[in-house]
């Protein structure tokens, strides 16, 4: 935990880390769609990464 964050403050962050992450799934998805496997497969492998900061 972050030290001297308000609840107000610890919100907003993890409000704006689940958004990254569900850009970041999203984009994994896209690339799916578009055949860009590999891309993909970058994108996840940094998506726990993104929800665990």
């Amino acid at each position: 935990m972050i030290k001297g964050l308000n609840d107000d403050d610890r919100r907003e962050i993890v409000k704006y880390r689940l958004e990254k992450s569900l850009r970041t799934y999203n984009e994994a998805v896209g690339s799916i769609a578009n055949g860009y496997v590999e891309t993909a497969a970058n994108r996840l492998y940094s998506f726990p990464a993104a929800i665990s900061k």
